[in-house]
């Protein structure tokens, strides 16, 4: 089979790889669709201490079963299925207070960007679902962005139904997430500086301005009556942004940082804001089996808004091109089509 190897800052090379063999309790999945997302793009361009070379990146994906083991009853080949990167494992302390994303011994699915997957056991049992026919393999690959997406919206800790949130960063998560804010009822408003996501943004029905054309803080206290947003999602990984955020939210509001920084940054954050105005900050990383799921019955209940993130499609051959491209902001959401 083909497989993207990455092997160091700016060198990925396709290789031939043998078919992995499964066990009794795995999946052999047939990729069919990958996407690349902003972790394989640092990684690819600045390394990533989660990813040591050579290994494969890719962890959006989607595909057709093409074996299943023995002791298999739910699943069976042919059938399309969208799949989960990992699972937690459910009875470490993390697990059992409700933090699956945090879990310490997490079941892996190996790097999507290849012709073919194992499905550990745990994957699964826990995070594997079918595609119905109104799914696109491509749209598939959101499921796992948007299980983010749903984690952050409940790391934020209100009822999110008519309430003001600021998103700054209109990326493609910055899009799905207000794209799921909107479907719970929230009033999302999209902070971006490119006209193209700007223009995006609005195509999905959700308000969008630009901070290089009006003044964001006087936006935001007139648009929530002078008292500021609800909360405020920093979807992206620039530190000023999250110092910036507590200018415009509300007083007992919520700042949170869903854009992953680097441990070796730190925040200049003025206390006032936290003891005195009762603003919290937040943060959210990853998912867990039932964001996952959540993901899953949201693009399944509505996939029409989805199928419009998937911008770019590319080759397996390609691959180097399309980091590149995603990196220069060219499009929303790319895919690698097998």
């Amino acid at each position: 089979m083909r497989v993207a190897i990455y092997k160091g800052i700016e060198k990925i090379d396709i290789e031939m790889r043998s078919i992995p063999e499964i066990s009794e309790d795995e999946i052999l999945l047939q990729v069919k669709a990958a996407a690349i997302c902003g972790t394989d793009i640092k990684t690819f361009l600045k390394g990533h201490p989660l990813f040591n070379p050579p290994c494969v990146l890719g962890h959006e994906f989607s595909g057709i079963i093409k074996q299943v083991g023995t002791r298999i009853e739910s699943f069976k080949p042919g059938e399309r299925v969208v799949c989960a990167p990992y699972i937690e494992c459910g009875n470490c302390y993390n697990c059992k207070e409700g933090l699956g994303e945090l879990c310490i011994s997490k079941s892996f699915v190996g790097g999507a960007f290849s012709e073919y997957v194992k499905i550990p056991a745990k994957v699964v049992e826990k995070g594997t679902f079918k595609l119905g026919g109104n799914i696109s393999f491509e749209v598939a690959t959101l499921v796992e962005p948007l299980a983010c997406c749903i984690n952050g919206l409940q790391k934020l800790k209100l009822e999110v139904k008519n309430k003001k949130i600021l998103v700054v960063g209109g990326g493609p998560m910055g899009l799905l997430l207000s794209l799921a804010l909107k479907k719970q009822g929230a009033k999302p408003v999209i902070s971006e500086v490119s006209t193209e996501r700007l223009k995006f943004a609005e195509e999905l029905g959700v308000k969008a301005v630009s901070p290089e054309k009006i003044n964001l803080l006087d936006f935001t206290r007139s648009y929530s009556t002078s008292r500021g947003m609800d909360a405020v999602i920093v979807a992206l990984a620039i530190p000023q942004l999250v110092e910036e955020a507590f200018l415009y939210v509300k007083e007992g509001g919520v700042v949170e940082i869903f854009g992953g920084l680097s441990k070796d940054l730190s925040l200049k954050i003025n206390p006032f804001f936290i003891h005195y105005q009762e603003i919290d900050l937040v943060g959210s990383f990853g998912f867990s089996s039932r964001h996952f799921l959540d993901a899953f019955k949201m693009i399944s209940s509505f996939p029409e808004p989805f199928e419009k993130f998937i911008t770019q499609r590319y080759e397996l051959k390609d691959i180097k091109k399309a980091f590149y491209d995603i990196y220069e902001k060219k499009g929303i959401k790319a895919v690698i089509s097998f």
